[in-house]
């Protein structure tokens, strides 16, 4: 997809109803272009600030942890986040704009203004070289609802699994009128400030006010860390 962030931008925070419906139809035609034709970030969104980018390697896998800022006056829905991993050299090794990615591989469903939100992509796959670094760009997103359904997630519990190693299961609520799909629920492990270890899971359904219960199998190794987990709604207000 190619997303024209400061045009798009300033026309979804337009008054104009049919400019701003317009702008959305847009951006909203887009979301479903990058998952067919790949990921392309061809100009920064200014609103959003990237605070923190790091890379995780284990045995098991690569992955990438960025925290972002939304600085803007609005909450954003569906903000596209291209990733450019390079090795120790600083030659470019893998990019997340592959056609046929998880949305949730490129975009993170919902910035709230003022926040810092954490997105990982867990599915960094390099042909050769070893990941080391990591660089951002965010696209342009459209505006989202001012109140954002809310979901809360429980403090998890490290299980080890005879199969796929240690994971971290737990419950989360939706806690809104919205049923929420393919919700993600990010995980993260810090061992004296340090990122050891980060997962997610996805979540198919969770109905309006009940509860599901998730488990996030971990690149690295969680035990022994602090753990932070996070559950961004995925559908918002008016969405199917």
């Amino acid at each position: 997809m190619r997303i024209l962030a400061a045009g798009i931008a300033s026309l979804a925070l337009a008054g104009c109803s049919s400019t701003e419906d317009k702008a959305a139809k847009f951006v909203d035609e887009g979301s479903k272009a990058f998952e067919a034709k790949g990921l392309e970030v061809s100009a920064v969104n200014t609103s959003v600030e990237v605070r923190d980018a790091e890379i995780v390697r284990a045995t098991n896998g690569t992955a990438a942890i960025v925290t972002l800022r939304n600085k803007g006056a609005r909450p954003l829905q569906k903000v596209p986040i291209a990733l450019d991993v390079a090795d120790a050299a600083g030659k470019s090794i893998w990019k997340n704009d592959t056609s046929g990615l998880q949305t949730s591989l490129v975009a993170v469903p919902v910035l709230a203004v003022g926040a810092n939100t954490v997105w990982i992509n867990n599915q960094v796959l390099p042909v050769t070289g070893t990941a080391a670094t990591v660089k951002v760009r965010v696209g342009a997103a459209k505006p989202a609802p001012a109140a954002l359904p809310k979901t809360t997630v429980s403090p998890p519990e490290l299980e080890g699994d005879p199969v796929d190693g240690v994971a971290a299961r737990g419950e989360l609520s939706n806690d809104s009128k919205v049923e929420q799909k393919e919700l993600v629920v990010y995980g993260l492990a810090r061992k004296d400030g340090k990122i050891v270890a980060a997962g997610r899971a996805i979540v198919p359904r969770v109905r309006a006010q009940t509860k599901a219960r998730y488990a996030i199998f971990f690149i690295g190794d969680p035990r022994g860390a602090a753990l932070e987990v996070s559950a961004p709604p995925t559908t918002l207000p008016g969405e199917g």
